[in-house]
Formats: structure tokens, sequence, C-alpha cells
């Protein structure tokens, strides 16, 4: 329908995003960065677009090309979370942990109960220091399961709480038995 609806205005701005929102959802991601980037042109002041065309880049492994368009969208819309959290994760990806926790934290503060925030925010906590951010990424993990008990998010948020349980461990057993653990 989005296609046949393209066919017959191709500068239509929300069948180009939501066309190449359903591109990028299922793969197809050059075809999905191609629309975006037209639904970009056709209307440059629309932030969900660059932020879904940011994602398209991110989903093809492109921070470059991502980060001017997620820029894009936050100077567009400042206080948008997703657009908050889309720019945390590309920071948390290529490595700057400081600059992902100071964007995730305003996104947990816009949207408190998203659990990609959450979660995002707990492994760039972890990344940073897994000693000093321990027990405050715990709290966040177990925030994420409370939200999203079953899935995707509910596995690399349980897989985070037992990697934070062995360093916790392991830091409690330098050079000695631990009578607990042998007792169990």
């Amino acid at each position: 329908m989005l296609a046949a609806l393209l066919q017959a205005n191709p500068r239509d701005q929300e069948a180009l995003y939501n066309l190449g929102m359903v591109y990028s959802d299922q793969g197809r991601l050059d075809e999905a960065q191609q629309l975006l980037r037209q639904a970009t042109e056709v209307a440059p002041d629309h932030a969900h677009a660059w932020i879904a065309l940011g994602v398209a880049y991110l989903r093809a492994r492109n921070p470059g090309a991502a980060r001017p368009a997620l820029e894009r969208a936050l100077a567009l819309e400042p206080r948008d979370p997703y657009a908050l959290r889309t720019l945390g994760s590309l920071h948390a990806m290529t490595g700057d942990a400081a600059g992902a926790i100071g964007l995730l934290e305003q996104a947990r503060a816009l949207a408190p109960d998203d659990p990609i925030i959450l979660l995002t925010l707990a492994q760039a906590l972890l990344s940073q220091d897994p000693a000093a951010h321990a027990a405050a990424a715990d709290g966040l993990l177990i925030r994420v399961l409370a939200l999203s008990p079953q899935g995707a998010l509910a596995e690399q948020a349980k897989n985070a709480r037992r990697t934070i349980a062995n360093h916790t461990f392991r830091s409690k057993a330098v050079g000695e038995l631990r009578h607990d653990a042998i007792l169990y």
C-alpha cells in the first residue's frame, strides 16, 4: 500500500518515512536508507525521519553516517528520548561510554520506563567502570526485567547481571578461598 502511495506521489513524506521504516525492520537497509534520505529531503524538519535514517545506518554498521543524521534529529527535537537513546547507543558502540551515559541519562529522564534506554545505560555504565557502577547497573537491569520479563531484552539483562555477579564474586576472592563458595 505504501509503495502504491509513492507511485501516486513520490514526494509523500509519510509514505517515504513509513516504507523506509518497514524496509529497515525487514533488513532491506539500502532501500530503507534511500527512502529515508528522500523523506529527510522532502521534510528536513521531520525529526523521526532523521532518527529512522540513523537507525538504518546503525543496522548497516555505518556509525559514521548515522551520527550526523542522529545529531540533526536531536537538533530538531532536543528532548526526544528516541533520538537521545539512539545517539547514546551510537556513542556506546563506538567506545565513548561517558558520552553514552550522558545522553542515556537524559533519555531516561524523559522516558523512565523504556527498557532499551535502561539496558543500554546499564551496559554503558559497566563498560566504563564495572566495579564502580555495578550496583547502579544492577538496579537498572532489575528494572528492565520487571518491564520486559521475556525476550531478547530480558536475556541481555540476565547476561549482564551474571557478568556483574561473576565480577563481584571474583573480586572478593583475592588470594584466598571463599568459604561460602566452598560450602555451596
